[in-house]
This record gives structure tokens, C-alpha cells and sequence, in this order.
């Protein structure tokens, strides 16, 4: 134990900017696939060093103010871990009832507000979706749009605008989320959260392409099929001023495969990955390039050399100026530098995000 803190410590320096390092307490926030008595987050001081592990099994581990929330399939329900109790248990409020078979959500920029979704299956092909927001601690609780389709649609939560008003949501075909290597949307649409009685709007090109799409700072980077010659444009949507304008295809042969769009926090930059699966069941190899996006330059170009993982971008750091990456079968936490390319360790553990109260 005492060299995997070591090997963490070691790179806290690049993963957490300096001026958040002495702010109240915050934690740096890491998951472990293979702990010795299971999956496990580990909270890390990253001044002292000092780590504690909660147990924790699951998946789509997010940040939220005060603590982390996942899901836990096994148990089925969503799970909970304070900073401050450094404790799993059920989350308070947001849980399957009897009847329900889905829940999602999406946190606002800082963590402090949450939308999600409650959906349940009345039929074959016969999908309502509940909608609701509060603030992490559970106060303003509203159901804010319920919604019955037949056409197999449910919906999900995507992002929050930046005064955390309106929400980006979208409707997704249900039953694909175990075949999919990536998130992919379908039709995107706003709502504002505030109001009354909220209607959902679709955004401009929307219903779009079932590929993926990231949300930051007002703007929605979408990919988008580029048709005969392959590859996937990229679509940038500025939702205060409705318009859109597209981003050609980066031809690289042999990637059918791409998503996790990450947006940078000024809205900026992006990067997204391409992959490809060869081989067969059991014996399947991965093959991954990360794509970087220069949105106001309107160009994009392949980040990295092939990498013989799946690498997914996680969170910007040093500055906006690297990107740490994961790969979903093992632990580690990887980085690459938008002036050099190269990817290079950082850490053993899996990369979750910095929490504060």
C-alpha cells in the first residue's frame, strides 16, 4: 500500500492545480477497481498524502459538492460517499422505486445542483420518463417533466447550462447501454429547469446522428456521421446564439467507433476518442487515438499515436494544457500535453475527480 501512495503523490502536483490544493479540504478522488476487498474509492489529501478507501463497487462515478455518487449494480441502487463521513451508503433521495428499471443524472458546473431521471417500462416499447432537480443536499425538489412515448424513447440528463438554469437533455433508445463502448445521443433538447411548467425544445440539427456529444460553458460539441468518406465531423452549437457551424472529418482509415467528447472549461478546445475493435469474442483487441478540436479554429487533428487501449478523456489539467485519460478495464490514470502528443502514466488508480465541500 504504502508504494501505491507514493506513486499517487507523485503526480498530485500535475493533476491538481496549486491554488485549489489549500482551499478548504478538498480530496482528489480515485477509483480502484481491484482492491483487496473489492472496487474501492480512495480520498487522497493532496497536500499530506494521507489516503482513505470507502468501499465501492460499480460504475458512472461523478462528483458532486460534498462527496461522490455511483451506481451500484449489485445492490442496485445509488450509492453515496461523503468526504466528510468517508462512508458508502444509499444515496438519500434518489433511488428506483417499485416499478422503475433506469435512473440517470447530470451535475451542474461546481457540483451543487442535480437532475435526474426515473424511468419505467409499462409495456413493450411504452417507456415514461419522471424528471427531476434539487440541490445535491435535497432541498428544492421538484419533478420538472414526465413524459410517456411510444416509440421506445426514454430520456436522459446531459449537462447543465452555466448559471445552471436550463439543462441539456436527450432522448435515447432504451436497452443499448450494454452494447455501446461509448455514450451516444440521439436528440438532443432544453429545458429550463426554473420554470413552471417546463417544455422541451429541441436544439437546432437535432434530432441528429446516435454518436456522442459533449456540453460546456454554453456550447455543445456534437459528432456527427461525415457520410461516404468516413469519419465523423464535429458539429459546435452556441446555445445563447442558436448557430452551429461544422468541423470536417479527420480521415483516419479503420476507425468506425468514436465518443466521450470532453469540452474544455472556457469552451475552446475539445477532444473526443476514435477507436476499433478487431478480433473476436474472447480474443478482441482495442485500438485508440485521441482527436483534439480547436473549436474557434475550426480544425481537428488526431492527438495521439494509435494506443493499444481504449483510452477515454476524463478531465483537463496543467492548466487546460493536458488531458488525463482512463482505460475502463484496468486501473491507471494516464496523460497526454496538446503540445507534445505523448501519453505517459500518472497514477494506478483510476482517475475520479477532486471534491470539495
Amino acid at each position: 500500500m504504502r508504494w501505491l501512495v507514493l506513486a499517487v503523490l507523485a503526480v498530485l502536483v500535475n493533476l491538481t492545480p496549486a491554488a485549489q490544493e489549500t482551499d478548504g479540504t478538498p480530496r482528489t478522488v480515485y477509483h480502484v477497481l481491484r482492491d483487496n476487498r473489492g472496487g474501492a474509492l480512495a480520498f487522497i489529501d493532496p497536500v499530506t498524502g494521507e489516503e482513505q478507501r470507502v468501499l465501492a463497487s460499480g460504475e458512472r462515478f461523478t462528483i458532486v459538492r460534498g462527496g461522490v455518487i455511483w451506481w451500484d449494480s449489485d445492490a442496485g441502487q445509488v450509492m453515496w460517499a461523503g468526504m466528510d463521513t468517508l462512508d458508502a451508503s444509499a444515496h438519500p433521495f434518489i433511488q428506483l422505486r417499485p416499478g422503475d428499471s433506469r435512473v440517470d443524472w447530470a451535475v451542474s458546473d461546481g457540483g451543487r445542483r442535480i437532475l435526474w431521471t426515473l424511468v419505467r417500462d409499462d409495456a413493450p416499447g411504452i417507456i415514461t420518463t419522471q424528471t427531476w432537480t434539487a440541490t445535491v443536499d435535497g432541498a428544492d425538489r421538484r419533478l420538472i417533466l414526465e413524459e410517456t412515448r411510444t416509440d421506445g424513447l426514454r430520456v436522459k440528463p446531459v449537462a447543465f447550462s452555466p448559471d445552471g438554469q436550463n439543462a441539456v437533455m436527450d432522448y435515447q433508445p432504451g436497452g443499448l447501454e450494454s452494447l455501446l463502448i461509448f455514450p451516444q445521443f440521439a436528440g438532443l433538447f432544453t429545458i429550463d429547469t426554473t420554470a413552471e411548467t417546463p417544455e422541451a425544445a429541441f436544439l437546432p440539427g437535432e434530432p441528429g446522428d446516435f454518436t456522442g456529444a459533449g456540453v460546456k460553458d454554453g456550447r455543445v460539441v456534437r459528432l456527427t456521421v461525415a457520410g461516404e468518406l468516413g469519419g465523423f465531423d464535429v458539429r459546435v452549437l452556441d446555445l445563447a446564439l442558436g448557430r452551429a457551424l461544422t468541423i470536417d472529418a479527420l480521415r483516419l482509415s479503420g476507425y468506425t467507433l468514436a465518443g466521450d467528447v470532453l469540452v474544455s472549461p472556457d469552451g475552446e478546445r475539445a477532444v473526443y476518442t476514435l477507436a476499433t475493435i478487431t478480433g473476436t469474442v474472447g480474443a478482441a483487441r482495442v485500438e485508440s487515438v485521441l482527436v483534439s478540436v480547436d473549436v474557434s479554429g475550426l480544425t481537428q487533428t488526431a492527438l495521439t499515436t494509435p494506443q493499444p487501449r481504449l483510452l477515454r478523456p476524463v478531465g483537463w489539467t496543467d492548466g487546460g494544457e493536458a488531458i488525463l485519460l482512463i482505460d475502463p478495464a484496468e486501473d491507471g490514470t494516464w496523460k497526454v500535453r496538446l503540445d507534445s502528443g505523448r501519453v505517459e502514466p500518472v497514477a494506478n488508480l483510476t482517475w475520479v475527480g477532486k471534491v470539495e465541500n
